[in-house]
């Protein structure tokens, strides 16, 4: 059976591939920032540029100006890397998901040497899926910390001690990956398959950058998410 982690990436890549956001005000915020940073459309350069639409060639010819090449590359993966953001920030940072999306985008123009270097060569949608997640993990650790203090979330937790997770999350297959893409924020996944991969809180703390007490408010609410929709499904 493959691990949690896997189902749950493949899962949450299926949906966004599946139901793509528009890309429109992506393109347009990606457009002001490339101006800001220097970029031109159009240099001299242009026309001696690689021709082709594979990724790598794409990412040449965005480098020497081509806004075509720039439009075809927001528009591959730009709707599905902002379905993506929109699940992982859920409604309440729905109004950060275009940053979200576009600081993942300019992390790639930035390093797009590197990418057109790399051997083999470098797949630019997993590229720009590790650099999206972390932009999410960095606004929801933010929003987490916008809070308040932590002994205050502590508290404000309900009484009673939810299952564990290896029973919240028993299901078969792709079903323990389903309940948690659709229950839980993206944070809360990333404690829930640590501490399930049997990582130690401390040690969870220092990966996500947070408190050991914010691990044990992230692991508790998503213990009681999870036993709320199983309780749901039951009923």
């Amino acid at each position: 059976m493959p691990p949690l982690d896997h189902d749950l990436r493949v899962l949450a890549l299926e949906r966004a591939t599946a139901a793509p956001a528009p890309t429109n005000v992506l393109r347009d915020l990606l457009w002001r920032s490339l101006h800001l940073s220097g970029w031109r459309p159009g240099s001299a350069e242009t026309a001696a540029s690689p021709r082709g639409s594979s990724e790598r060639a794409l990412l040449e010819r965005f480098v020497h100006g081509d806004a075509e090449a720039f439009e075809s590359l927001v528009d591959s993966h730009g709707g599905t890397l902002l379905g993506l953001a929109r699940r992982s920030l859920s409604a309440e940072g729905a109004e950060y998901v275009e940053d979200a999306v576009q600081e993942a985008f300019l992390a790639l123009f930035s390093r797009t040497h590197e990418v057109i270097a790399a051997v083999p060569e470098r797949n630019v949608l997993d590229f720009l899926l590790e650099a999206t997640r972390l932009e999410v993990g960095k606004i929801l650790r933010q929003r987490l910390h916008d809070e308040g203090p932590v002994d205050a979330l502590l508290s404000a937790l309900p009484a009673g001690e939810p299952q564990p997770l290896e029973q919240l999350l028993g299901g078969d297959g792709r079903e323990r990956a389903e309940l948690l893409l659709e229950t839980c924020t993206a944070l809360e996944q990333e404690v829930v398959l640590m501490m399930l991969g049997g990582r130690a809180t401390a040690e969870i703390a220092a990966a996500l950058e947070l408190e050991a007490d914010h691990v044990r408010v992230l692991e508790r609410r998503a213990r009681m998410k999870l036993a709320a929709a199983l309780a749901e499904r039951a009923s």
